[in-house]
């Protein structure tokens, strides 16, 4: 009983820190992709903008075709 809850603080701290991390990738790729509506304001060229605006979702949708079974993101049938 001596040892739990000490272990229980560190696994804690840990999930924590990791949740963190999580939530910071989150946001560098909200702010690398041009995701967020601010990060589309603050962008300093408009013309690459566009460009990204339109190359991201079509990466994904290229991207899509590694999947195993070529089929979309859905329960099996």
């Amino acid at each position: 009983m001596l040892l739990l809850a000490p272990l229980g603080v560190v696994l804690g701290g840990v999930a924590s820190q990791c949740a963190l991390g999580v939530v910071a990738i989150v946001e560098w790729l909200n702010d690398v992709l041009l995701i967020s509506p601010r990060s589309r304001m603050l962008f300093p060229d408009p013309t690459w903008l566009v460009v990204a605006t339109i190359t991201v979702p079509a990466a994904g949708g290229l991207l899509h075709r590694l999947i195993p079974e070529g089929r979309p993101h859905s329960p099996p049938m």
